[in-house]
């Protein structure tokens, strides 16, 4: 399937900012890389589960009633797995369109000292065109409107709406191989509205990455969380 560029309400950002620790900016320096997370460890599990709530939401809207009556057994397996643990082949870098936002240098630059690295969004996005990174604006929602989630994910509706046209070319494994690809791609456009002062875009890549491939380290939530160098 060959995807076009999603209609935007706002303009790409020229430049980006990536807050993070002392630490953080040493490994970015010494490697020449950027860490990106699997979708499954963005933050916190309450991002995670919002994340699937506005997935499933966008799914049940605006997919045919033909296409859920097929595929909503899977789309409750699917679900299920991601609420479960189940890692998604999504991993995401994040940014923010501003280069002194207060809720970026709380949220991600430590306890002690923090680091903002400003990017010129066009080169760094040329970068990781090898990759075929997509460059996203998070959608803030509590109860999103089907007209906020329309402007802001145009082309990943098309996507779930063509569900329908794959119906009888897909065995049971590829339809659920299909849709969780479909799913871990919407997760990183999701944050609750409480975030919205972050102002954050993201660098999202669909890959499988062999597990000899993943680095680990632990977050501030005292826990590992997988990640890949890119």
């Amino acid at each position: 399937m060959t995807a076009t560029k999603p209609v935007r309400d706002t303009a790409l950002p020229s430049s980006i900012s990536h807050y993070t620790t002392l630490e953080g900016f040493q490994g970015i320096v010494e490697t020449q890389s950027i860490w990106a997370s699997n979708a499954s460890f963005l933050n916190d599990r309450t991002e995670l589960e919002h994340a699937l709530k506005a997935s499933k939401r966008v799914i049940s809207m605006f997919s045919s009633d033909k296409a859920q009556k097929v595929w909503s057994p899977l789309i409750k397996q699917v679900f299920k797995e991601l609420l479960d643990g189940a890692k998604p082949d999504t991993y995401v870098t994040c940014f923010c369109k501003d280069d002194d936002n207060l809720s970026q240098w709380r949220g991600y630059s430590g306890d002690l000292q923090g680091i903002n690295i400003t990017f010129n969004r066009a080169k760094l996005e040329d970068r990781l065109k090898k990759e075929k990174a997509e460059f996203v604006e998070v959608v803030y929602s509590k109860h999103s409107t089907a007209a906020k989630f329309r402007t802001s994910l145009e082309n990943e509706i098309r996507d779930i709406a063509d569900l329908g046209k794959m119906i009888g070319e897909l065995s049971e494994e590829e339809r659920i191989e299909e849709l969780r690809s479909r799913v871990s791609a919407l997760l990183p456009r999701f944050k609750h509205i409480g975030f919205k002062d972050e102002r954050e875009w993201r660098f999202a890549i669909q890959k499988t990455v062999e597990q000899k491939s993943l680095k680990f380290r632990i977050s501030k939530h005292k826990r590992l969380t997988h990640n890949h160098l890119f």
